[in-house]
């Protein structure tokens, strides 16, 4: 079974500090494990490692889309998957860091995207008159556990998870559920953490 370490926490803990010193003793790779840090010009707003910190040691995954790019859970899952069992071939144990919940645990369990992959552009046509509020109202019929971890103005995720239940007859909490969560690669699990009050400051 492929190595991966994993660094995960809040943003401003120090997870980039961590990964640095890691990857240089162990001689590997980082993966951007961050939904954010994958676009360019947004730096500041993600914590993303400077220029020179990614120069110290080589970076996947970050810092290479436009804003107006779109990356899913299920492409970054292949992506990073790719990128962990090529630096396996090599003897290195990659460093994956970041704070995006739902892209780690598609990464390292058992997520299996074919049922809910197939996008339905009739989808987004049927709802294009619904308000951002009348179009989540609609998903907390059909799916109120994934509605309540959705912004209401979230509009794409919130179609989304309507387009999913439409398209398969499940509703995504169904089909998370329904898998096993077993993980798929060796993983080493770091989690940071410090007093909130602490946090605050750094952060501001």
């Amino acid at each position: 079974m492929d190595k991966v370490i994993c660094i995960v926490g809040p943003t401003g803990i120090g997870k980039t500090k961590l990964s640095l010193a890691l990857a240089q003793e162990l001689a590997s790779e980082i993966i951007n494990g961050d939904a954010i840090q994958v676009f360019k010009e947004v730096d500041i707003l993600s914590a993303k490692p400077t220029h020179e910190e990614q120069s110290l040691v080589k970076h996947h995954l970050l810092d290479y889309l436009e804003v107006s790019e779109n990356l899913d859970v299920a492409q970054f899952k292949r992506q990073a998957t790719s990128i962990i069992k090529e630096l396996n071939v090599k003897n290195k144990i990659p460093i994956l860091v970041g704070g995006s919940g739902l892209y780690l645990k598609s990464l390292l369990y058992d997520y299996n995207f074919n049922q809910i992959e197939q996008r339905n552009d009739a989808t987004m046509l049927k709802y294009q008159d619904y308000s951002n509020e009348a179009l989540y109202n609609h998903l907390v019929a059909i799916d109120a556990k994934a509605a309540s971890i959705l912004h209401p103005n979230n509009r794409k995720r919130v179609l989304r998870a309507i387009e999913i239940f439409e398209n398969n007859k499940i509703t995504k909490s169904e089909f998370i559920s329904a898998q096993e969560h077993k993980p798929v690669f060796d993983v080493l699990i770091i989690g940071l953490a410090m007093p909130r009050e602490q946090l605050y400051e750094r952060i501001n």
